[in-house]
């Protein structure tokens, strides 16, 4: 999870007294700022910074993430800007010999930038090398007795494969423990969504399984219904009863003689159930060339209706 302002002022704390001082910070000056103990742990266990517990009381040494944490901008573009310039030159000095067993001390390093007329400030030198140090890959230092500053390295071979301007977003992305943090607490979140996402589909599936068999069985009622009763044929408007069964059949359909609920008599034509789809499709123009065109010679259709996908029932002939 994010620091929350309490922690990262404690952070800040600790970057701002070694960048002014030169100093690490204490536990008991600390506990005074945050006055919570859990607060140092948890800060602890992130690693923000680096704890010195050989001595008492124990003292919090700044890191890169230290700085990358810190409210600070100022400090935090110094100290990303530092360890740029250094890394840069560190590749330079390396690429003169290429011997990683070269102990360099740090003030005759100094006083060759400055005479090679090297213009920023030296002191940005020092501090840079300070937290480049914990880089891997970078350089093998000999720190001074407070432990505050590098007074000599060994220039690590694989300095040739560091990119000055990515190095320090690179170590963030690598040892970020926070960051981390937040990108595993996002993809819980992610996965959350997506097994949510997985949970709808499979519920609207099943709707829609339970949707069709519904339908399936109203329709296997309807067809059941229909093979039961052979005797009446239904459409919108009205309902016919067989007087006659099959007073003609013709190689499309059969004709009977039925009766609607008034009593007036109707010739129905019923197309075969075995049907195919192009005798189908000529049922259905015959239907409709019919009902267009008012002739002595042309049947007139009075009804006619659908049955489950096929034209069944068409009275086509007046009482």
């Amino acid at each position: 999870m994010p620091l929350t302002d309490k922690e990262r002022e404690a952070v800040t704390s600790v970057a701002k007294r070694f960048y002014d001082h030169k100093e690490f910070t204490t536990h008991q000056q600390l506990l005074r700022e945050l006055k919570d103990p859990s607060l140092i742990g948890r800060l602890n266990n992130v690693q923000v910074w680096t704890v010195n517990t050989t001595v008492y009381p124990p003292t919090y040494c700044p890191t890169v993430l230290t700085f990358h944490h810190c409210s600070h901008p100022e400090l935090l573009r110094f100290a990303k800007r530092s360890v740029e310039v250094v890394v840069n030159q560190l590749k330079t000095i390396f690429e003169k010999d290429y011997d990683g067993r070269t102990n360099h001390v740090v003030s005759d390093f100094l006083v060759q930038l400055r005479d090679s007329g090297y213009s920023s400030d030296l002191e940005q030198i020092t501090f840079g090398l300070f937290l480049t140090k914990d880089i891997p890959s970078t350089i093998s230092p000999a720190l001074n007795d407070a432990k505050t500053a590098v007074v000599s390295f060994q220039i690590n071979d694989y300095i040739l494969n560091q990119d000055p301007e990515k190095v320090w977003d690179n170590y963030v992305q690598t040892y970020d423990r926070i960051a981390q943090e937040d990108r595993q607490k996002e993809d819980v979140e992610q996965h959350y969504q997506e097994a949510l996402q997985a949970l709808s589909e499979v519920q609207n599936h099943k709707r829609a399984a339970d949707k069709h068999e519904k339908r399936q069985s109203v329709v296997s009622d309807l067809r059941k219904s229909i093979r039961t009763d052979q005797t009446r044929f239904r459409t919108a408007f009205n309902t016919y009863k067989i007087v006659t069964p099959s007073i003609g059949t013709g190689g499309a359909g059969t004709v009977h003689l039925v009766e609607d609920i008034d009593g007036e008599k109707y010739a129905l034509k019923v197309l075969h159930s075995q049907a195919g789809t192009t005798k189908t499709k000529r049922f259905q123009n015959e239907i409709g060339f019919c009902s267009k065109n008012d002739h002595a010679n042309i049947i007139r259709i009075l009804d006619h209706g659908n049955l489950l996908g096929l034209v069944r029932d068409s009275p086509h002939a007046t009482p």
